[in-house]
């Protein structure tokens, strides 16, 4: 079963796949033609998508039949992850013929996400609170338990939904260890009961210091996790100046040598308030 969805003109699935390489976690899977997910619909049903770019827009097809609120469901989670409801009028207005910058802006500016906050949260907590290689695997652990198998292919399974992982914690404290888990397990409860509120923060108008304060009272939220959550709601008018932030602008600008968080701040002021997606598409 497949349908189409209309899309920006600015949008190429190929160039998001291309630049989203470091957000290509599971239950995600693509090459640079398409992108697959594995996703348990609210239903309980648990379908294989696959998105594809033909001339009409974007291609969705499931392995199975739909009624039509889960297709309207995945659409809406196609909608999200791929940010397609994100206007870069203005930023491509005021930043498109720089020169700097061209090369990283041909076609959009999109990068991928999850299908919803909950899922970006979780990744983001999971990647930075362990070494990199080992982040990965404990995201590769936990849809491998706790998600559910696809009946096609059942070595693939969903992202688990967030009820789910709110009653899984002995399952978490296998998957992130004994010192992680207690903090993951909170950071899902608060999720859980403020999700509403969280999703909020996307929006431009609130003041990015509110969103900031909101999303730092989630137990385990690190600078680093911060800069991913930041990034997953769209809130490119904040800046990373984590230490991973400095060590990547360090490599790019200053040939290796030692970076400050105001360095970087200076470095990134003239694409205000766009200079967190600056970021994320150069380095």
């Amino acid at each position: 079963m497949h349908w189409v969805l209309t899309i920006p003109g600015d949008f190429s699935l190929s160039t998001l796949l291309q630049r989203s390489q470091q957000f290509l976690l599971p239950s995600f899977e693509a090459n640079q033609e398409y992108l697959e997910r594995v996703e348990q619909l609210s239903s309980g049903r648990i379908v294989l998508l696959t998105v594809s770019q033909v001339p009409a827009g974007l291609q969705l097809t499931s392995d199975q039949r739909l009624t039509g609120n889960e297709t309207e469901e995945l659409s809406h989670k196609t909608w999200r992850m791929l940010r397609l409801g994100e206007n870069f009028t203005r930023f491509f207005a005021r930043f498109g013929q720089d020169t700097s910058l061209k090369k990283y802006l041909r076609p959009g500016a999109r990068l991928l996400r999850g299908a919803t906050l909950m899922e970006d949260i979780v990744k983001a907590l999971l990647l930075t609170q362990h070494p990199q290689e080992q982040g990965l695997q404990r995201i590769t652990q936990l849809v491998d338990h706790l998600g559910a198998p696809l009946p096609s292919n059942p070595t693939r399974h969903a992202w688990p939904p967030l009820d789910q992982l709110d009653q899984a914690a002995a399952a978490l404290q296998e998957i992130s260890g004994p010192q992680c888990a207690p903090t993951l397990v909170k950071a899902i409860d608060v999720i859980h009961t403020q999700e509403a509120e969280l999703e909020l923060l996307s929006q431009p108008q609130l003041p990015l210091e509110t969103a900031l304060a909101a999303v730092s009272k989630i137990p385990g939220m690190n600078d680093s996790a911060l800069a991913l959550t930041m990034l997953a709601l769209g809130r490119y008018d904040y800046l990373p100046i984590d230490a991973s932030a400095r060590e990547r602008v360090s490599k790019v600008w200053y040939n290796g040598n030692v970076v400050t968080p105001e360095k970087i701040k200076a470095a990134f002021s003239r694409w205000h308030p766009w200079e967190g997606l600056v970021y994320w598409l150069w380095v």
